[in-house]
């Protein structure tokens, strides 16, 4: 059994991203229902979502989800009247916009242009959203984004209720950090992190904590490898009628693991907290975002700024070569 620390009640810390705007919590939940539509699921959602916001989360992702008209609503549901501190991410990607000439919207006008399809999408969440807003609009698409950079930039924070942007990195990416250095906004991108996955260390260690880039922290969890729940759903995942786990594939899915087991054995730590904390642990992650736990693991996953912050000489064993250790801050 391990020693988890309950939450202490102090709020989760906060990190800044941009001037002028709310902070972001470091800890992010996206919101995700139940797979099958029941009341009684979504009252949990709805339970789990307030209790995360009582524990000092602020921000709640919805870029993620896999139904986000229901997650729109789950969350407006959970939270009913206005709260500025909430930081709402909403994603777009080029086959999400919503056109004119759907049903619902005012115009047949279909020649709209992606810019406009993509303000009147925002429109729709943010009346399913009320009382709140989109914070942060997260450009998913792997493709190229088709919109020219003064285009993207003119579509950029006019003010503090307008939603700032950020784009998602795919995994072959080599944009360097930074590229918005002296510029009038700093620059917010997001990308896979976790202890399974620091090529994003490597590439930045050194330089994106010195200003103009923020980092949007997501599977830092792998998959659910390090918080358990990918070898729970194995057997769903593959279904009834597949055969048994060859162990070569068991071996490939989980043996990374073992390489990290150091960072339990105190039993002070789970590897969920582990791993909450190795992705917090760099200045320029702005929050770490995981899927919303079960009613079972959210106070584990909330208590990973109660677990003991990953020491010097364990980051050394984590990082990979290059990837210099720098001390978290808030």
């Amino acid at each position: 059994m391990f020693d988890m620390p309950a939450p202490s009640g102090a709020a989760i810390p906060q990190r800044e991203f941009a001037r002028n705007r709310p902070s972001l919590s470091l800890l992010a939940f996206t919101v995700t229902p139940s797979q099958v539509p029941a009341e009684a699921a979504d009252r949990s959602v709805v339970e789990r979502l307030r209790q995360a916001r009582r524990a000092g989360v602020t921000t709640f992702d919805l870029a993620d989800s896999t139904d986000s008209a229901r997650s729109e609503r789950l969350f407006r549901e959970a939270f009913p009247s206005p709260d500025p501190a909430l930081v709402v991410i909403v994603g777009r990607r080029i086959e999400d916009l919503v056109r004119r000439d759907e049903p619902g919207l005012h115009s047949a006008d279909s020649r709209d242009g992606v810019e406009e399809r993509l303000r009147l999408s925002l429109e729709v969440t943010t009346r399913r959203l009320r009382p709140h807003r989109p914070g942060i609009l997260e450009w998913t698409d792997d493709a190229n984004f088709p919109l020219s950079e003064q285009t993207w930039a003119g579509l950029g924070p006019q003010g503090p209720s307008e939603p700032y942007l950020c784009r998602r990195l795919n995994s072959g990416d080599e944009r360097a950090p930074l590229a918005s250095r002296g510029a009038s906004r700093s620059e917010l991108l997001s990308g896979d992190l976790s202890l399974l996955e620091t090529k994003w260390v490597t590439r930045w260690s050194g330089r994106a904590e010195h200003g103009g880039v923020g980092f949007l922290a997501r599977d830092s969890f792998a998959g659910g490898r390090l918080d358990g729940t990918r070898a729970s759903g194995t057997g769903v995942e593959r279904g009834p009628s597949a055969g048994p786990i060859r162990l070569r594939e068991l071996e490939a899915e989980f043996a990374p693991l073992l390489r990290l087991s150091f960072l339990t054995e105190d039993r002070r730590r789970t590897m969920a907290q582990a791993a909450v904390r190795y992705a917090a642990h760099w200045p320029w992650v702005k929050s770490v975002i995981v899927p919303l736990p079960t009613s079972d693991r959210i106070g584990e996953v909330l208590a990973s700024f109660d677990a003991p912050a990953i020491s010097a000489a364990e980051m050394a064993r984590v990082s990979p070569p290059g990837g210099a250790s720098h001390p978290e801050r808030p």
